[in-house]
């Protein structure tokens, strides 16, 4: 048996995976800097084009386009929020309807009150609607701090781009 050729193999193994792990705990910042690079591709042959077109200072063309981008950003943000704010907002309307829509069920059908609070109580329709709030909110938060990472690091990648 040729024990070098086990011992590389093993030795790959166990670097695929000390390395999956490492990207797994790195993936809340490594997953910014990927969507910054890809927006640094995509920004720079603009920054170029102010400049040697349009004569604008290098410093003063990464501002134009940081300013463009967050501009651009905040305002998906801020449609995010409101869509959220919204369905807050509409949460015990909604949760009225509810109630409304399972009453006209209970004296259609001629049911029993017992027999459809089990019914809404196993289909978990309010608790489903509460955590789809909570977790639209949670995906807000996560939205704007991976936009400000996103942020920072195509600020440092636009300044360094030149060296």
């Amino acid at each position: 048996m040729n024990w070098g050729r086990l011992t590389n193999t093993l030795l790959l193994v166990i670097a695929a995976t000390v390395l999956a792990t490492a990207l797994y705990f790195t993936s809340q910042v490594l997953i910014p800097l990927a969507i910054a690079i890809l927006f640094l591709f995509i920004f720079t042959p603009l920054i170029k084009f102010l400049q040697k077109r349009l004569h604008v200072p290098h410093a003063l063309s990464i501002i134009l386009i940081l300013v463009i981008f967050i501009t651009l950003g905040g305002l998906i943000g801020m449609l995010l929020f409101s869509s959220v704010r919204s369905l807050i907002s509409q949460y015990s309307f909604y949760q009225q309807r509810f109630q409304l829509l399972i009453t006209t069920l209970i004296e259609r059908y001629d049911l029993t009150q017992t027999r459809m609070s089990e019914l809404t109580n196993s289909l978990g329709l309010s608790q489903a609607l509460r955590q789809l709030l909570i977790s639209s909110s949670s995906n807000l938060l996560s939205f704007v701090s991976g936009f400000t990472l996103v942020n920072i690091f195509l600020f440092f990648l636009l300044i360094e781009q030149r060296s």
